[in-house]
């Protein structure tokens, strides 16, 4: 079981990014591994994955800590959470925290010796390109 963390800042307001954020459905945007998510009920997504599995997810946005967090409602572990923090009036810093078990052996072995890259630094990047291309 992998659990990594990674944090990036963006010249995005809180509420702005926060905004953007709360259609999970575009998660797969910047989620690796996640090729589209539906949603199923309040709260309640699908989340296909890049290796054919797909995942019930329960998603909450805690408006209180500006934090979004989720984990599979059954099957290995995907769980995650992705916390905005205000830097400044124009700036929003983003933490992402995922705990993934991957499928199969090949992934499992990958983790084993080290030879995967972090997820969340990769999803980080992908998701300071979505906002920013949201915003223009």
């Amino acid at each position: 079981m992998t659990q990594q963390e990674a944090s990036v800042t963006v010249s995005v307001p809180l509420a702005e990014a926060e905004q953007r954020l709360r259609d999970v459905t575009c998660w797969s945007s910047f989620l690796v591994g996640v090729e589209d998510v539906a949603k199923i009920s309040h709260e309640r997504y699908a989340f296909r994955l890049d290796d054919g599995r797909q995942l019930r997810v329960a998603v909450r946005l805690h408006l209180r800590n500006h934090c979004f967090t989720w984990h599979a409602l059954g099957g290995p572990a995907f769980e995650g959470s992705l916390k905005l923090t205000p830097v400044n009036s124009m700036c929003t810093r983003m933490t992402l925290r995922l705990v993934i078990r991957p499928a199969g052996f090949v992934a499992n072995l990958a983790e084993m010796v080290g030879t995967s890259r972090s997820r969340a630094a990769v999803d980080l990047q992908r998701l300071d390109t979505y906002v920013h291309a949201e915003a223009s």
